[in-house]
């Protein structure tokens, strides 16, 4: 039980008890007993530990059928059984920050670089640190997912979460619906790939032709959380201002929306907006689910993963294709772009990581989670190869959210070679030069908030074409400045030269 005696130093979110009399101490200390003689009893098949686990996600009606399932083979084998809650895709980060600061207890949940912020809250302590856990509990984590995501996923030298084994660069893409494309008579041959915003411009006689003749249809699928990812800059924190250009290496920290990728960018959405390509209250909705399913849709925003397509279509039940926008590009962000944390609040961190172990390396752990139930939700049509059922609509989960997506059944059309494909995809990617740095957000934690919030009132309606950038951009860059924007691009610029000049001196030794 060593595991769970570690890392006991003062933390923000450890809970702490006080006591203020005689009887109260000695009653905090005989339930303290009982507790610590619970949970030794738990983690048996006989006495089984649960594990609460929060993931991000649509909620699905069989949710609770596939968890039984999967606690039926956990029990005998870890010892303990999942209580999944999975909270829906624009409700996660503020729930999670809620569940962070309350100090409510659980055991694993799902973090990122774009939400419940994995650095942040590592640096926070909201997370519990996992390198000896892993090397005792996580083998086939260690056996199943490369060390580079291991190495970027580390905190000040600590890692406190175990990040997804999947493609690891970073593409954006337009989806086009493609019936609605040939109704329209209309080629994919048509438009311009891999040229930013050009790309986009490209595909302007589509939308056109959409929003003439299909008035049941929404030409471009564009909301709220509309992100802005720019071929050439790697941001350092989430939307926050702060990037360096990711082909030249001068690791000059800039305001990414002064720079003329952005300011094209709402320019272009502004454009669209304006000829009514873009719903009128885009910036009002953070994301409309049904348009997949309804096929009510002509254009929208993706990132791609080699053969997303074929998955993409599997899923809406019609033909979807792709075009992408740039090179893929390997950031921290997308090192971190799906991972999972033990709170450090949690009673066995030893039996989640077991579970955490188990995802990434049981193929029948993680297919079951990630598919569902064999007979219900799908069925095998070749060695490791499955085609979706009709009644998996009511499972179907985000693939890339939920473990190593390695040891996952291949969909009916896709290749033999598909991870193979993956494995040579991800090696086309560009680094960034800021590969392993990780910003520590303390020392501007005041500037953060407020620039926060400046951000909430302005960048949905730029980034939705709602507002015109000519008048709020430079309100925005206005209010940034106030809210210490400048102070927050000269504390990263001072880490990353601090972080480079103590890689050059490990490098030396």
């Amino acid at each position: 039980m060593a595991e769970l005696k570690n890392n006991m130093k003062l933390n923000p979110f450890k809970k702490l008890l006080t006591t203020v009399t005689l009887i109260g101490a000695m009653a905090a200390l005989w339930g303290c007993s009982q507790s610590e003689a619970s949970s030794k009893l738990e983690g048996t098949p006989e006495h089984p530990y649960t594990i609460i686990w929060y993931m991000i996600g649509t909620p699905q009606a069989d949710q609770e059928m596939v968890m039984d399932k999967l606690n039926e083979y956990l029990i005998p084998k870890i010892g303990a059984k999942v209580e999944l809650h999975i909270i829906d895709w624009g409700s996660y980060d503020q729930k999670m920050n809620v569940v962070t600061i309350s100090g409510q207890p659980y055991d694993i949940a799902f973090t990122s670089s774009w939400t419940n912020s994995y650095t942040k809250k590592a640096q926070l302590g909201a997370f519990y640190p996992l390198g000896d856990l892993l090397q005792k509990y996580g083998q086939g984590i260690i056996q199943n997912v490369p060390q580079i995501f291991l190495d970027g996923a580390k905190v000040n030298g600590e890692l406190y979460g175990i990040p997804t084994n999947k493609e690891v660069g970073r593409q954006v893409v337009y989806r086009v619906n493609y019936p609605v494309l040939q109704s329209m008579g209309m080629k994919m041959s048509q438009f311009k790939a891999d040229a930013d915003l050009d790309t986009l411009r490209s595909m302007e006689p589509f939308l056109k032709a959409v929003k003439q003749k299909r008035k049941d249809i929404l030409p471009y699928a564009v909301f709220g959380n509309t992100t802005y990812v720019a071929a050439n800059l790697d941001i350092i924190l989430g939307e926050l201002p702060g990037a360096v250009h990711i082909r030249n290496s001068d690791y000059k920290v800039l305001n990414q929306y002064e720079e003329s990728e952005f300011t094209d960018f709402y320019g272009v959405y502004r454009d669209f907006y304006k000829k009514g390509y873009i719903p009128s209250n885009a910036a009002q909705i953070d994301d409309d689910p049904s348009l997949v399913t309804t096929g009510k849709w002509a254009l929208g925003n993706a990132e791609f993963q080699p053969f997303a397509d074929n998955l993409w279509s599997k899923t809406a039940g019609y033909t979807i294709k792709s075009v992408p926008a740039f090179q893929p590009v390997i950031t921290n962000a997308q090192l971190q772009g799906s991972m999972m944390a033990i709170s450090i609040n949690a009673r066995r961190p030893d039996i989640d990581m077991k579970f955490l172990n188990l995802i990434n390396s049981d193929r029948y752990v993680r297919n079951l989670i990630g598919s569902g139930i064999e007979g219900v939700h799908y069925k095998y049509v070749g060695k490791d190869k499955i085609k979706y059922l009709p009644s998996h609509s009511a499972y179907d989960m985000p693939g890339f959210a939920y473990g190593n997506l390695f040891i996952t059944n291949l969909l009916d059309g896709d290749p033999a070679d598909k991870w193979q494909q993956f494995e040579s995809w991800n090696a086309t990617a560009i680094k960034s030069p800021l590969l392993g740095f990780n910003f520590d957000t303390r020392p501007v934690s005041a500037e953060i908030a407020a620039i926060t919030s400046v951000l909430a009132q302005y960048k949905k309606g730029l980034a939705t074409g709602q507002s015109d950038p000519k008048i709020y951009l430079p309100l925005m860059l206005r209010d940034l400045k106030t809210a210490g924007s400048d102070k927050l691009i000269a504390e990263e610029q001072r880490q990353i030269n601090a972080w480079r000049a103590k890689s050059s001196a490990s490098a030396a030794k």
